[in-house]
């Protein structure tokens, strides 16, 4: 679900905040922010997700991630405002891509981890690929940039449930852990 958000995001806002009445160089500069809001995501996932723990900051992301692509359906008036909701999206979206690269280590025994990280990963690509598809079926259905912010909602909330699910079901495992239960790597 998060990389069919990011991919859809990058593919699509400049399109879509052109439809929505904005300059194409909003497009541009909003693509900017999301991905330099990345950069600083990945820099400071590791260090959130060891004071939060994976699940808390993972789930925050995702819910944060919901909210903000459903306000950018009403926020076309307000261009500053926009740009820094592009902007921590990107920081929450991509920072969550690297810390759930990071928690799927933990899902697996030593013996047989780069093996279930790589399948996790390749699994993950079909969002990246299926995203960018479903904003242009939706386009072609005539769904307004406001409709379609607001059905992006959907995968950051697929994803919230999904990292609630894994919690309840993997317990105390941390990402951070060298095996479960025996403390910091």
């Amino acid at each position: 679900m998060n990389l069919l958000m990011l991919y859809f995001i990058v593919n699509w806002l400049p399109g879509l905040l052109r439809q929505s009445g904005l300059a194409v160089s909003a497009g541009v500069i909003a693509v900017s922010l999301f991905s330099l809001g990345g950069i600083a995501g990945c820099l400071t996932e590791g260090r959130v997700m060891n004071f939060c723990g994976a699940y808390t900051t993972l789930l925050a992301q995702f819910v944060i991630s919901a909210l903000l692509i459903g306000s950018l359906a009403f926020l076309t008036s307000s261009f500053a405002l926009m740009m820094t909701v592009t902007f921590v999206l990107g920081v929450a979206i991509q920072g969550a891509q690297a810390g759930l690269n990071a928690l799927a280590a933990g899902f697996y025994p030593t013996t047989v981890r780069s093996t279930g990280v790589g399948w996790a990963l390749g699994v993950g690509r079909v969002g990246s690929i299926v995203g960018p598809a479903i904003g242009g079926m939706l386009l072609s259905m005539g769904w307004t940039p406001q409709r379609i912010f607001l059905g992006g909602m959907a995968p950051a909330l697929c994803a919230s449930i999904a990292i609630l699910g894994s919690s309840r079901l993997r317990g105390p495992a941390s990402a951070f852990r060298t095996e479960l239960g025996t403390g910091r790597a």
